[in-house]
Order: structure tokens, then sequence, then C-alpha cells
């Protein structure tokens, strides 16, 4: 199967912007029998002719109305579509009525079993993981697929944050409030294999355990 993961990217950024972590968690977590290829919408100069089997695309708030532009005629042109990210799993009723299935939330064990349902001819409306995921069970995501377009690596070391403000997006997403943390070790294991010196943490609260903090950054000293 053919699969396109889309990364929505406002023209206006230019190089003041960090990757999305999601298509490459989304690349780890597909078997390897299916072909799965990241584009950059506004890079690549995205067209409507690109094949597919399934279309994914990942979006925030900001780029709703283009995702949905592109969805609804890749749907038109009888290709599948799948929408996710933080936009569609906040509002997964409006987000539905331009896809043909939305995940909502954390993907790790939604994805695989999206992937085995449509294969089956089973599609479901909507994907919603049942339990927060347990970090230490993350891959080291392969980025010899999914490039950055901005040319920074992003690294989660913890999700989700224990506060709960009510004006954060966060807290309004599956298992937001459940604060949890990647081992020390497996996060070292992943900076190893990144090329570059510049990396950056897109955590939500990465200081808010500042004990862990402080040993993830001495660890990261030996580097």
């Amino acid at each position: 199967m053919n699969i396109i993961a889309a990364r929505l990217l406002h023209p206006d950024f230019g190089a003041n912007y960090f990757d999305s972590l999601q298509p490459d968690v989304l690349v780890a977590l597909t078997p390897k029998n299916h072909n799965i290829r990241v584009i950059h919408i506004e890079k690549d100069r995205f067209d409507f002719n690109k094949e597919c089997d399934l279309l994914l695309l990942i979006f925030i708030t900001s780029y709703a109305p283009t995702a949905y532009k592109i969805a609804d005629e890749f749907r038109k042109r009888g290709t599948t579509v799948v929408l996710g990210g933080a936009h569609a799993s906040a509002l997964p009723d409006e987000a539905k009525q331009h896809a043909d299935s939305v995940v909502i939330g954390e993907a790790e064990e939604t994805w695989p079993q999206l992937l085995k349902d449509f294969e089956k001819g089973k599609l479901k409306p909507f994907y919603r993981q049942t339990r927060p995921v347990d970090l230490s069970t993350i891959q080291v995501y392969n980025r010899k697929y999914t490039p950055g377009s901005s040319g920074k690596i992003v690294v989660e070391a913890t999700r989700g944050c224990p506060v709960g403000c009510t004006f954060c997006a966060i807290t309004d997403t599956s298992f937001g409030r459940t604060y949890r943390e990647r081992p020390i070790e497996h996060v070292i294991k992943e900076i190893k294999t990144i090329p570059q010196k510049f990396l950056f943490f897109c955590d939500a609260s990465l200081t808010v355990d500042s004990e862990y903090t402080k040993q993830l950054f001495k660890e990261m000293k030996h580097l």
C-alpha cells in the first residue's frame, strides 16, 4: 500500500520553524510491507495528481482550511483520506466531514490498527487510544526516511502536562494531562543517531520534573 503523510507548512515561516515529530512517529509505526512517504506541502509544491492509496494530513488549526481543501479534492478522486493532529483531535466531528477517518490524540496504537482495518475494507470513522502510551516502548524514530524540511531535528523526552490549564490545547487532547517521561537512556540513544548538533525538544513541559531534566542534560553533556 502506498501512503502519503503530509506536513502542512506556512509559506511565510521561511527557515524559522521546527518540523513536527508526528510524521517520524508514523514512519516508525508503519509496517515494512507498506510504502510511506512524507511530503512538505509548501516545499514540494503539492499538486493533486500525486497518487496514493491513503492520504494522511496532519495539521494545526491555522492550516485547517488548506487541509480540508486538499482532503476534499483527494476524496473526489477516490483516495481514502485520514486526518490527524491537534485540530482534528480537538474537533473530530468537524474533521470527519472532510475525511474517511480521524485519528484523535496519540497514534502509537491506533495507526497500526487503522492500517489493518483499511486493508480489510473495515476502516472506522474515528480512532482513539484507550490508554496513555507507555513512553518506554517508543522506538528510535527513523529519520532516514523523513528528512525535516527545515533541517532541524525534533526530539521528545516527555509527553503531556500535569497542570491542565483551561486555555491549553494539550489539556483537550487525549491523555494530555497524563504527564509521562521516556527513560533517559532511550532519549540519549536516539540523540546519538542524529548527525546534527542542534536539536529541539518538542515537549510541552520538559522542565516540570526538574530532577529528570537535570539528569537528562547531564547525560547530554557527554555526547
